[in-house]
């Protein structure tokens, strides 16, 4: 648990289409209607029917954590699995590797955070347990900009890890991507950020565009149509 004193807070669930399509609805080019929440209806298991994920964040008296269930509509199975911290947690659906398959993303919101930072997961459902996919980005040689190596908040403590603000899944009218609202590390500042859009490749999530956006608040409507539920 990184010890910092809350000044800002905001969350927000993403889950947008650049083709103007939105929430629950599909893109069809795209086999996995992009949506999202804390409760979210998509087949895992491949077997046609739409099984129940949910996320649930858990405090107590010693610590805290994030549990991602699957409710498997086939046989009533759950499938578990947890993130330690303390966190304010959405879901996001979408076939961010193009196989067909639903992926997770979990955005979990950092209630310690001076700065809004939300920890990064993003889950795969594969013979009957979850899968996380690393949270490593591959640099894009042709984009003269500082480029992060790490999203992830297992490698907070890394040299080239920069922290999120926000994440989504966005579909154009070719593919789905990863969309990551990141701090510049040397400055931390909210209101100058840095956009990435990703896609995933098997050594890691490929940077495709990566910008610097002034005045982030002012535009987040457009930079993440959808904006905050």
């Amino acid at each position: 648990m990184r010890a910092y004193k809350m000044t800002y807070f905001k969350i927000s669930l993403i889950a947008v289409s650049l083709m103007g399509l939105s929430g629950c609805k599909a893109n069809s080019v795209h086999s996995i209607p992009i949506s999202s929440g804390q409760e979210l209806r998509v087949d895992l298991d491949q077997d046609g029917t739409p099984d129940r994920v949910y996320v649930k964040d858990i405090r107590n008296d010693e610590n805290g954590y994030t549990r991602v269930t699957g409710l498997l509509s086939s046989d009533g199975m759950e499938h578990s699995i947890d993130f330690e911290g303390y966190f304010s947690s959405a879901l996001t659906c979408g076939d961010l590797s193009g196989n067909g398959k639903a992926d997770i993303l979990v955005s979990k919101y950092d209630t310690g955070s001076t700065f809004g930072s939300v920890d990064v997961s993003i889950l795969h459902f594969d013979n009957g347990e979850w899968k996380t996919y690393p949270t490593v980005l591959i640099p894009n040689t042709d984009i003269n900009l500082f480029q992060p190596l790490y999203f992830g908040g297992e490698y907070y403590w890394e040299e080239g890890y920069s922290p999120c603000i926000e994440a989504g899944i966005i579909a154009d009218k070719n593919r789905t991507f990863l969309r990551l609202i990141m701090l510049f590390p040397d400055t931390m500042d909210q209101e100058t950020v840095e956009c990435i859009d990703a896609s995933w490749t098997e050594d890691g999530w490929q940077i495709d565009d990566a910008r610097v956006i002034e005045n982030y608040y002012e535009q987040i409507d457009t930079l993440l149509p959808g904006g905050d539920l």
